[in-house]
């Protein structure tokens, strides 16, 4: 699920964190139509994000309010060398 998570980052643009507590490894397809793609009009057409992990995977993106660890650097003092 941690692997997921991070995949999804890509597609909501925005941190999203394993909150399932499953540990286990699974094997899925999840199939769904990307935010302002373009797709030929179908008589079965695929779910948004958000519906496809609830309805497919049974899971449920929530945006919650947290706070992120981020590491800036902006200096550096001497030019980095080959191992």
């Amino acid at each position: 699920m941690e692997a997921l998570a991070g995949s999804l980052v890509s597609f909501v643009k925005l941190p999203v964190i394993d909150a399932t507590g499953l540990t286990a490894k699974y094997n899925f397809v999840l199939t769904f139509v990307p935010e302002g793609a373009r797709v030929a009009p179908s008589a079965d057409p695929f779910p948004d994000l958000f519906s496809a992990l609830q309805w497919q995977l049974g899971l449920k993106l929530e945006r919650r309010q947290g706070t992120e660890t981020t590491l800036v650097v902006d200096h550096i003092e001497k030019k980095p060398t080959a191992n």
